[in-house]
């Protein structure tokens, strides 16, 4: 209860603050428009711990963990418990409890003052008597043409001023003075149905309500205390849309100037300096501007679309989370040996049968190239033709060992520092030797290590997704703490992102 109570005033604070900025920027615009601003910040204020306990929570990790903090391991959740299990501990003590107590005791002394001043209206109201001047209520039947809901006209001993209060009924009282001036009938009667048709009295029950959730809050006694100030303006507004601007200055000097309206009622009284800047601005004709229409209804979509993202919103520290262990690299396979020139062939320990082979075939190809050059000049020589066929200098011994041959290129198996000859034969191979069968078993080490790194990911991912779900199986017990739920059930969210995180490595390292 301390934790969303603390939620909610810098939420509220938010709220509060930019819509007194909006509201002094706003300062040149028609005072209704103003007021339907102000009107939509108390909604949003209202919906605010209803949207914090209906919405999932929205948790922004803009806070750094704690160097302190356990660390969330991948295979086992206990230390993500203790993580989430301390601030709720930690929360509970006397002093927060002392804070609460002062909390309730507040808004529930505002509560009750509210209730006491409906009961007093509820009670001059049952002791006023209809008015005997019949100009007075032709004045209202006549005004009130299109508002559709009952409507009574009282003259209560109590009512200094005029004023009116009500839904449906809605009460309009005057005082025995006000009611001995049937010549500003006119100006009274409109000004107070102008609240009734704004529902003006239905924003001041919303605004008493707020100071008392959020009495902590001076901003919030600021947005009810502006939103009194522009309904007045606003009905003065709407009145001077149908009575003379100099009467109506007169109606407010003679009508409203008595005193102080009832606190938990609408009416033509105000503050004696707010009154001066009434008639100056009605003389003057500057409240004759009226509202656009679609100005309430989209300030009531605004203030609805922050309330909600904001009061599901937790600013909360980072977890901290073990890095991935991952499997040691393997080693890489060694270079294939190079001959040394200066070495003998016999003191080569990579020297096989192949390489004397490639020898003896090298030397039997020379001899035939030799005796082949000595006939070719006899030949020459002598008068005879030239022999039709020349015999093949390469030697029999040359080995073709097994080739891939592709357009594009020809790749030798099994065989490294060959050289390919295409003849017309075919493809033959001087030279190499066999590959050591130690590079090969070292790639083949290679690739199990990857495929063994591979399958510790999958199974690490497989420990986060199985610690989320046993933390959301105890975040779901119907004897958990909302605190402690909402905290197992953030850590949960983690454990599934860092799963996630996991899966598109291994899908990069296996391809797709």
């Amino acid at each position: 209860m301390f934790a969303l109570l603390v939620d909610l005033g810098w939420k509220s604070a938010l709220i509060a603050g930019l819509t007194l900025l909006a509201h002094a920027a706003m300062r040149h615009r028609p005072a209704a428009e103003r007021a339907a601003l102000l009107q939509a910040a108390l909604l949003a204020l209202l919906a605010l711990p209803f949207f914090a306990r209906l919405l999932p929570a929205l948790d922004l990790a803009w806070l750094p963990a704690l160097p302190g903090a356990p660390v969330a391991e991948a295979p086992t959740p206990p230390p993500v418990m203790a993580a989430a299990a301390a601030p709720v501990r930690a929360a509970g003590g006397g002093g927060t409890d002392v804070i609460l107590m002062l909390y309730g005791a507040g808004v529930a002394a505002l509560l009750l003052r509210f209730v006491a001043g409906v009961w007093t209206l509820l009670r001059w109201t049952r002791e006023a008597r209809a008015p005997l001047d019949p100009h007075w209520q032709r004045t209202l039947d006549r005004e009130a043409v299109g508002i559709g809901r009952p409507l009574r006209l009282l003259v209560s001993p109590r009512a200094v001023t005029p004023l009116s209060w009500g839904i449906t009924p809605a009460w309009i009282l005057i005082g025995p003075v006000t009611h001995d001036l049937p010549d500003q009938a006119d100006a009274v009667i409109a000004h107070e149905l102008a609240h009734i048709r704004r529902f003006d009295w239905l924003g001041l029950v919303a605004a008493r309500v707020v100071t008392a959730l959020f009495w902590f809050n001076p901003l919030a006694w600021l947005i009810a205390r502006e939103l009194a100030r522009a309904s007045e303006l606003a009905a003065d507004a709407d009145a001077l849309g149908r009575i003379d601007r100099y009467d109506y200055a007169e109606a407010l000097l003679v009508v409203a100037g008595g005193g102080l309206v009832h606190r938990e009622a609408n009416g033509m009284a105000f503050t004696r300096t707010a009154l001066a800047r009434r008639i100056t601005t009605a003389l003057d004709g500057g409240t004759g501007r009226r509202m656009r229409p679609l100005v309430p209804a989209a300030l009531l979509l605004v203030s609805l679309g922050v309330a909600g993202p904001l009061a599901a919103a937790r600013i909360v520290r980072a977890i901290a989370v073990a890095p991935l262990p991952s499997a040691p690299d393997a080693p890489l396979p060694p270079p294939p040996p190079v001959p040394d020139p200066q070495r003998p062939a016999s003191a080569d320990p990579t020297a096989s049968s192949w390489s004397a082979a490639v020898k003896s075939a090298g030397r039997s190809a020379g001899s035939a190239l030799k005796s082949l050059g000595g006939g070719l000049k006899a030949t020459l020589s002598l008068p005879h033709p030239v022999p039709s066929a020349i015999p093949d200098p390469r030697p029999a011994a040359v080995v073709r060992p097994l080739v891939e041959v592709s357009p594009a290129a020809a790749r030798i198996i099994g065989r490294t520092g060959a050289q390919v000859i295409r003849g017309p034969d075919g493809i033959s191979l001087i030279g190499g030797a066999p590959e050591d069968e130690g590079v090969a078993e070292a790639r083949r080490g290679a690739e199990e290590a990857r495929k063994g790194r591979i399958e510790g990911m999958r199974g690490a991912a497989d420990g986060f997704r199985s610690s989320a779900e046993e933390l959301e199986r105890q975040a779901n017990d119907p004897g958990q703490e909302p605190g402690t739920r909402e905290a197992l059930l953030s850590n949960a969210r983690n454990l599934r992102a860092r799963a996630a995180t996991i899966d598109e490595q291994v899908k990069k390292l296996t391809g797709g």
